[in-house]
């Protein structure tokens, strides 16, 4: 049984139905590269690796929990869109 997602989708959260932990990164991955966010899963270290398409190490995010590096992800496209806002 997977875990329940909420995308983020043109500034809203839309909430998706069950889906298996495969599926769940194959939408999160295109959900967040929309966004400008990577998001990459290890299975030999059973962990997900979300970061900026290009970024560095040192702003990558870990986690074990898909749920939880969505999360990551739309919280660093928030940040880096306010960043962006504030210096234009």
């Amino acid at each position: 049984m997977g875990l329940l997602l909420y995308l983020f989708i043109n500034n809203q959260l839309e909430r998706t139905t069950t889906m298996s932990n495969t599926q769940q990164l194959k939408v999160a991955k295109q959900k967040l590269k929309e966004l400008g966010i990577t998001v990459n899963y290890n299975s030999e270290w059973e962990e997900y690796r979300v970061n900026f398409i290009n970024g560095k190490e040192s702003t990558a995010s870990y986690t074990n929990d898909i749920e939880d590096a969505l999360n990551t992800g739309i919280a660093m496209a928030k940040y880096y869109n306010e960043l962006q806002g504030a210096t234009k």
